[in-house]
């Protein structure tokens, strides 16, 4: 990126970066997201609730642990770092990760993935364990690919607008090529929490 501006080479992010200053991006609302998937745990009686994040490198995964923070603050639920695994997006690492809290002597009755495909990989080392979704451990991912109408459960997750926000980026760098643009844009775009069965209903 450094390089890029350096050399007033026109390009537009998907995806915001701290350190980029003086570019445009566009963004899915992380943060947003993330809290919107954790409010409807905490609304259905979940209090200790397992987190699967990418890296902490990654600016996506700072926001969707923002969120998740920001949720059990508002709920006066205590953050509890034992809960809390760092992967890498893809189902593998959902797989492994789950797999630890698992093993653990830890408490949880929910669990939120930071994708989908980290929230497979959850569910599959739920199954293996010989729990239930959403009756014993409840699942919500991010992301909203094709295949989470599919899971058994289908799961539930927030769905960002992956085609609005390419075709906006497009339309942005268009725009600065043909020298109709010339101040940077921050655009963050609204995601939709899709609710399905693997969360399950409201508990008493």
């Amino acid at each position: 990126i450094i390089e890029l501006k350096r050399e007033q080479f026109p390009f537009v992010l998907v995806g915001k970066d701290p350190w980029a200053k003086g570019i445009s991006y566009v963004d899915p609302d992380d943060v947003g997201g993330a809290l919107r998937a954790m409010r409807h745990l905490i609304n259905l009686g979940h209090e200790r609730i397992a987190f699967l994040n990418g890296p902490l490198d990654y600016m996506v995964s700072f926001d969707r642990m923002k969120g998740y923070r920001i949720a059990l603050a508002e709920a006066r639920l205590n953050y509890d770092p034992q809960l809390v695994r760092h992967g890498d997006f893809v189902q593998e690492s959902g797989y492994q990760k789950m797999r630890e809290i698992l093993n653990s002597s830890v408490d949880f009755t929910a669990v939120f993935a930071a994708s989908d495909l980290m929230a497979m990989g959850a569910m599959k080392a739920i199954k293996e364990k010989g729990l239930r979704i959403p009756e014993d451990i409840a699942v919500v991912g991010f992301d909203d690919i094709p295949g989470a109408a599919f899971t058994d459960p289908p799961l539930t997750t927030v769905r960002q607008p992956i085609y609005d926000i390419g075709a906006l980026a497009a339309k942005i760098l268009i725009e600065i090529l043909e020298k109709k643009r010339f101040k940077e844009e921050h655009i963050i775009m609204p995601t939709e929490l899709i609710i399905r069965r693997s969360c399950g209903f409201k508990r008493d």
